[in-house]
């Protein structure tokens, strides 16, 4: 992985998906074309304005994991904790495909919080791309040792909304949202010194990914891409 300057504050640390050279790059590859969704179906967003909000917290505790499942629940690093900002949908299908979602970001951040790149229960929440795209869990597996690799954790709140349902095909379900890390900050795993930031634009990220169900019923990453300071999100 190509070497960077470590700056305090999870917006100098490249998120998984971040390959774009205003990153600072990954693995020296470049950022990958969405893969294809020529046959998708249109579908309602999981967000609209309209729909009553709601806010779903995760934190240190350990989240539920789904019930067909045997997949152990996530734990997130004591003061650290992830915040969804969006409406529920009253649809089954978005709910398990949102639940996913919010499973593989948990998976993320219990390795991040262990510093251990080689967690199995990221592994088990991503996949396979295809199309020559990278996967979700190699660019993951990136993301997680640039934090171990600069003996840094997290901390804070970390906030996901405006999130929506872009689209559906054969390889999977399209996704979008936004990451808000203007109170999640980096944090020296040896001193536990929080390596506080002011607010920036560069706190704000735009993501799409792709979710495709398993075999056992669950909903998980196989690709995913993000923007840095993206004005799509605010």
């Amino acid at each position: 992985m190509k070497k960077r300057k470590v700056i305090p504050g999870l917006a100098g640390v490249c998120c998984a998906a971040m390959l774009l050279t205003g990153c600072g790059g990954g693995s020296g590859q470049k950022a990958a074309t969405l893969p294809s969704l020529s046959t998708s179906t249109s579908t309602t967003a999981a967000a609209t304005s309209s729909a009553p909000a709601t806010s779903a917290t995760t934190s240190s505790s350990a989240a539920t994991s789904s019930p067909s499942s045997n997949v152990p629940a996530a734990v997130l690093p004591a003061d650290f904790k992830i915040v969804v900002d969006a409406p529920t949908p009253t649809d089954p299908t978005q709910q398990a495909i949102w639940s996913g979602w919010l499973s593989f970001y948990q998976a993320e951040y219990q390795a991040v919080g262990g510093s251990n790149a080689d967690d199995p229960l990221y592994k088990q929440w991503t996949g396979e791309a295809g199309n020559g795209a990278p996967s979700a869990q190699e660019t993951t597996r990136q993301f997680i040792l640039q934090f171990q690799s600069s003996g840094l954790t997290v901390s804070g709140t970390m906030r996901l909304y405006q999130r929506a349902i872009l689209g559906t095909s054969a390889q999977g379900t399209h996704l979008s949202w936004c990451e808000d890390q203007t109170f999640a900050y980096a944090k020296d795993v040896k001193t536990g010194v929080v390596q506080k930031t002011q607010p920036s634009r560069k706190d704000f990220d735009y993501y799409e990914s792709y979710e495709r169900q398993g075999a056992d019923g669950r909903w998980i990453t196989i690709w995913i891409h993000g923007v840095k300071g993206d004005n799509r999100c605010k």
